[in-house]
């Protein structure tokens, strides 16, 4: 796949990782920004990118956020914010009415 074609289809896959989903191009390197992308949605991105446009993660600072279905008192769902996976600690799994969410960037190498 040629580098412009894999740039484009990175940037064309942006809507399911939400709409603050950001991507710079620099040479042969992307990266990626993100707010509040669902994890599902991410994975599946993560593999198509691979798979599509032959991109590689490089590197990842991902802060997990757990979005609760419940609303809270003043009409707002309530969030969490635990640090992502490192080699001392796993966050919390999701519980039953929660989404878990990713922020933070992603750095990909082009083909």
């Amino acid at each position: 796949v040629p580098r412009n074609e894999a740039a484009l289809w990175l940037e064309k896959n942006l809507a399911e990782l939400g709409p603050n989903a950001k991507l710079s191009l620099q040479g042969e390197r992307a990266t990626l920004s993100l707010e509040a992308a669902p994890a599902d949605a991410l994975a599946r991105w993560l593999s198509q990118a691979r798979e599509s446009a032959q991109a590689l993660p490089l590197q990842a600072q991902l802060q997990q956020n757990t979005a609760s279905a419940p609303q809270g008192a003043n009409g707002s769902a309530k969030n969490r914010t635990t640090p992502g996976p490192t080699a001392a600690s796993v966050a919390p799994p999701a519980t039953a009415g929660e989404t878990v969410l990713w922020r933070g960037s992603l750095v990909l190498r082009l083909p």
